[in-house]
């Protein structure tokens, strides 16, 4: 398998100045992150079809000649999962990539699978089984053998076949422009997670909770970045997502009491006392008019989410598409509060979903059970 090995910057400038007029280049990364808040990035495989390589970040320590191909916005960067290489790139190059094509996206938009691994993609679409012998690697070991680097290269050699052929289903679909939006709004996710101070937003179940409980999420959150920054440790061994929803729901009134929430042993006295302090900080600083506006929201009981998220489940499948690309329950529940802010008011969901989903709410759809098992939603219109 025909490929170079970039571990000098001389390499990587000539690898650079004969990609930069690619349509596409396809990438993918090799990294450690077990110990550490900073992933450590060990190999970066690029294709552009024609030239296969594999980039060692280790040997030539700065890469950031590598981004004049993430900013060039006339090539397509194709990753398969790209949240975890895109975030690598940046701290590695400072540079955003963009235009990028993602095979998970248009998977959901194409298939009922919301998640797909790279070895069915590839199996499905170019009829070729990934081999898996090197998957517990350490790829920060030098010197990388053989095997290894067949490995590593095999996770780029397909992807251009694979997006030429999903590009060709999206706008036979008429689907790309859905697509287009998603890749806008996955960028926006990426750049928040960038951002210690919205780290909040990806804590599961957060929209499940009170604004008060909320206040103390953020907070903590907020605390456990920058402390897992500082010290480039994991952040689940500051504090992990569940343990700071556990503490937000029932928030301690004493230092005792938050001594007896098993939180890791890397905490001292002092450390604990920091987190109290905190969460009363995020308590002294919930504004009046904030628990007014959460009063005014709409509760909504979960049988009636469970109801919609039905809706949405047979709306998915006359689509054919991923039910997690149209709506999941968060969303749901968001839309019953305030449709008009829900993410389903908005670009291709509100073209097929919004109308139906709000008469949904507003009881002009009923459900009704056809063959013994069958869910169907029918609007009253119809049936009069």
């Amino acid at each position: 398998m025909k490929h170079r090995y970039i571990d000098t910057k001389k390499k990587l400038s000539q690898l650079v100045y004969q990609l930069e007029n690619s349509e596409i280049v396809c990438i993918d990364t090799e990294f450690l992150r077990e110990r550490s808040y900073f992933a450590k990035l060990c190999l970066i495989q690029v294709t552009n079809g024609k030239i296969n390589a594999i980039i060692d970040p280790i040997a030539i320590q700065d890469i950031k000649e590598f981004g004049k191909i993430l900013r060039n916005e006339k090539i397509v960067k194709v990753f398969h999962s790209p949240t975890q290489d895109i975030e690598i790139l940046y701290l590695a190059t400072k540079v955003f990539p963009y235009p990028f094509f993602f095979f998970q996206i248009a998977n959901a938009l194409l298939t009922s699978k919301f998640q797909i691994s790279l070895h069915d993609l590839v199996v499905n679409l170019c009829g070729k089984d990934l081999k898996k012998s090197e998957t517990l690697s350490d790829w920060s070991f030098r010197p990388l053998n053989h095997e290894q680097l067949i490995y590593a290269l095999e996770d780029v050699l397909y992807l251009p076949k694979i997006y030429q052929k999903q590009l060709k289903s999206l706008k036979q679909c008429k689907r790309y422009e859905w697509f287009l939006e998603e890749i806008d709004s996955l960028r926006k996710n990426v750049e928040d997670n960038l951002n210690p101070q919205l780290a909040y937003k990806h804590l599961k179940n957060y929209n499940s909770l009170t604004i008060e409980q909320r206040a103390i999420a953020k907070e903590l959150t907020r605390w456990r970045e920058n402390l897992a920054i500082s010290k480039d440790l994991p952040r689940a061994w500051i504090l992990n997502d569940q343990k700071i929803c556990e503490i937000s729901k029932k928030p301690p009134t004493s230092l005792a009491e938050l001594k007896k929430m098993s939180l890791p042993a890397m905490h001292s006295s002092d450390s604990l006392e920091e987190i109290f302090n905190h969460i009363g900080y995020a308590q002294a600083t919930i504004l009046p008019d904030q628990l007014d506006a959460a009063n005014e929201e709409r509760s909504v009981p979960d049988d009636v989410v469970d109801l919609a998220m039905l809706f949405i489940k047979n709306k998915a499948k006359d689509l054919g598409i991923a039910t997690r690309m149209l709506a999941c329950k968060a969303d749901l529940s968001k839309f019953a509060s305030n449709p008009k802010d829900s993410k389903l008011n908005s670009g291709w969901r509100k073209k097929i979903i919004y109308n139906d989903l709000k008469n949904l709410f507003d009881g002009k759809v009923f459900a009704k059970i056809d063959s013994g098992n069958i869910v169907k939603f029918v609007s009253l219109d119809k049936q009069n």
